[in-house]
């Protein structure tokens, strides 16, 4: 009979979930790595910013691996180590977390680095006012650009987007385990084998 009643303790126990519970899962404000906070708010994983659009053509190919739940550790170190290897996906990689960080980042407002095609826009749109490169777009006193944003805050929004989570300290771990795997010597099952085992930490 003892089992009964520790079910009922446990039921009287729970609490319809408020607003603000949902709320919190899905943003909030949100300290980086750097020690920055910012208010962000995830719209639903990596799926949502491919149903919206958000996502170019020439990237879907790396957010669908990393949607990818059939990899195993010794497979996803083998990716991280090519990637590390190929300068191209490096940039892709890094173009698709600028983009997500734009999205997420919910305030400040975090906007996309000025470009040549900008620059052509501007100066069709406004005869009057010419600029002659990218620069000349930026506004440094009033608005926050992508390439202000630090690097592993990026890395970080990024793995919360995809399901990974909001504590700083757990992601620091992590981080220092995936810098370990991809700086192991290609090709050497041993030297990439203590960050494979690392999840004690």
């Amino acid at each position: 009979m003892a089992a009964p009643r520790k079910t009922a303790s446990k039921a009287e126990a729970l609490r319809v979930s408020q607003i603000g519970d949902f709320k919190e899962r899905v943003g909030g404000l949100q300290q980086l790595p750097s020690g920055l906070v910012v208010k962000v708010r995830n719209p639903g994983g990596l799926t949502a910013f491919i149903a919206n659009g958000t996502i170019p053509n020439s990237l879907l190919n790396i957010v669908q691996d990393t949607l990818s739940d059939d990899l195993s550790k010794e497979e996803m170190v083998k990716k991280a180590t090519d990637l590390k290897n190929d300068m191209e996906s490096i940039g892709d990689m890094m173009q698709l977390m600028d983009i997500i960080a734009q999205q997420v980042i919910v305030e400040p407002k975090c906007m996309p680095v000025p470009t040549e095609d900008d620059v052509t826009r501007h100066n069709l749109l406004n005869p009057n006012d010419q600029v002659s490169s990218p620069a000349d777009l930026r506004d440094d006193e009033g608005t926050l650009y992508i390439d202000e944003i630090d690097g592993l805050d990026k890395q970080f929004l990024f793995q919360w987007v995809t399901g990974g989570t909001r504590d700083l300290e757990k992601f620091r771990k992590e981080h220092e385990r995936n810098v370990a795997a991809v700086s192991a010597k290609p090709g050497s099952a041993d030297s990439a084998q203590p960050a494979l085992g690392a999840d004690n930490g």
